[in-house]
């Protein structure tokens, strides 16, 4: 899977998200939009796509720092071939304001 691939994928979430908020969503200052509907879109992108999803995984440590959290977690799914190059096999997404 390459970086134009996960690209394409993160995309298509947005424009799912984009679609969806044209259909709903009274945004104002107290109906703010959740990160959380950005990572559904762009996951089910990336699910499309053959990725393995995991929500909230947890993320290294180093020395003495806390352990992050990452909103998703995608591996691509072994055996599945691809011929451009770089390969890419995991993406990392932490959602925030």
């Amino acid at each position: 899977m390459s970086l134009q691939h996960v690209h394409a994928a993160v995309s298509r979430g947005a424009e799912g998200l984009r679609k969806s908020l044209s259909d709903y969503w009274p945004s104002d200052e107290r109906n703010m939009i959740a990160e959380q509907n950005a990572v559904v879109h762009v996951t089910h992108a990336l699910v499309d796509d053959g990725w393995s999803i995991f929500a909230e995984a947890q993320g290294a440590r180093t020395g003495l720092e806390r352990i992050r959290r990452h909103d998703l977690l995608a591996l691509r799914r072994r055996g599945r071939a691809d011929e451009e190059a770089p390969d890419v096999p995991w993406v990392r997404v932490r959602a925030g304001r």
